[in-house]
């Protein structure tokens, strides 16, 4: 005795519950085709906002001197980077591209005096803008920025962020204007915006105190008590020589001699930038059109496999019940049913094939300072290694110079490096 029979109330359920199963299968279907159209539409974009010019040229005095540090990476795996969409290799080539950015950006504006990117150590300059890029994968852009001036004052600590659309990857020019340039211009609205706050005096103070900083530093002996470092990292500004002051004279040429070498690393940093605009915005283009994709494969394969489950569970339904001249039915159900869950397997392969090629991208990146030769007195000095590796040469080097300078006993000082044949 079949269970229809047995229960005659189970026909007629099973008949209800294929009316209700037909659309509800239709609309799973229709609503993933939709997904798909639609990818684009709803992404979220956040107001463009334009960069601010200055209003009026600035009278020297109170034009700021800029340091952009290195972006910062954060301590990441391998895995978490992969699940953010990247990898050690894109943070590392981001950690010089994004601070280079930044720097034109605030160029354009003229709102401020030199705009360099600069060592870690060099802690000397009016105002210090340090970055650390969060996320970074050609659909989420997210920037944190912390800015600094030379008496410890801290302007703002804010975090930006900023999410891609195919648009976000138009009409984009190097040093001009890139994916994700509000995010650069809102840094540097907020920047230009704290500083028109300020008064001159109070930029003055700034400038004086980024200088003895810097000579307290160099010459602790001569200088240290110009200026006194609170326990809340405040630096207050103690008293100022004389501009007739032979030693701050000294200091000044060192410091000159330090932002020559700067220069010269923002010249390398430019190549570095120019190379990498078209790779790199490339990969962010890829990387967005990758991710969408592996987003609809994922809801696809859901939708399928789901799909396939339900009609399988359908057919078993009818041959529970017994249900008459349905054999034709049941076995499309069934093999329909078989195929669409073979097919949600099949995406789920691709899945894993796009995130190696992304990987195999992210490969492509990275970035090694370049030996950098200087000359001082006459003769030409090599200096190698990361940026700040080259930075602590020189500024070994200076000191070097300075002390000789002095009439200081030589065996008193750290050797000089050797000077290359020009």
């Amino acid at each position: 005795m079949s269970l229809s029979t047995r229960y005659p109330s189970l026909k007629k359920s099973i008949y209800l519950l294929m009316r209700l199963l037909v659309p509800v299968l239709g609309f799973v279907l229709l609503g993933s085709g939709c997904a798909s159209t639609n990818g684009y539409a709803r992404q979220k974009v956040m107001r463009t906002e334009t960069i601010q010019q200055a209003e009026e040229e600035l009278p020297e005095e109170q034009l700021m001197d800029v340091g952009l540090t290195p972006s910062r990476v954060p301590e990441l795996t391998e895995k978490q980077l992969r699940k953010q969409g990247s990898s050690l290799e894109i943070r590392e080539a981001e950690k010089h591209f994004v601070p280079y950015h930044l720097k034109n950006t605030m160029q354009n504006s003229s709102n401020w005096g030199a705009v360099r990117v600069v060592p870690a150590q060099a802690d000397d300059l009016d105002l210090l803008v340090h970055t650390e890029v969060l996320e970074s994968n050609g659909e989420h852009f997210k920037l944190r920025a912390k800015a600094v001036d030379a008496t410890g004052q801290v302007w703002f600590k804010r975090q930006y962020e900023s999410r891609g659309i195919s648009e976000t990857y138009e009409n984009n020019k190097p040093g001009e204007k890139g994916p994700y340039q509000e995010v650069y211009n809102r840094i540097a609205n907020d920047l230009n915006a704290f500083r028109k706050r300020l008064t001159p005096a109070e930029i003055q103070l700034i400038r004086r105190t980024a200088e003895m900083r810097f000579a307290a530093e160099f010459a602790p002996d001569a200088f240290g008590h110009y200026v006194q470092e609170t326990g809340k990292g405040q630096v207050i500004l103690k008293r100022v020589p004389s501009d007739e002051d032979a030693m701050i004279q000294r200091v000044r040429r060192v410091r000159e001699r330090e932002l020559m070498y700067v220069e010269t690393v923002n010249e390398y940093y430019e190549g570095f930038y120019t190379q990498m605009w078209d790779p790199y915005e490339n990969w962010r283009k890829f990387n967005l059109v990758e991710r969408l994709a592996v987003r609809q494969v994922r809801r696809d394969a859901w939708v399928r496999t789901t799909t396939g489950i339900l009609m399988i569970a359908a057919a078993i339904a009818l041959e529970a019940g017994d249900v008459d001249n349905t054999a034709s039915l049941r076995d499309l159900l069934i093999l329909g049913g078989g195929q669409v869950v073979i097919s949600g397997i099949n995406i789920s392969q691709q899945t894993e094939m796009h995130r190696v090629a992304i990987g195999e991208l992210s490969e492509s990146f990275g970035a090694e300072m370049k030996p950098v030769t200087i000359d001082f007195e006459n003769k030409t000095y090599e200096l190698s290694g990361s940026v700040d590796e080259q930075y602590t040469q020189l500024m070994g080097i200076l000191r070097r110079l300075y002390l000789k300078e002095l009439g200081i006993d030589e065996d008193l000082a750290e050797p000089l490096p050797p000077a290359v044949q020009p």
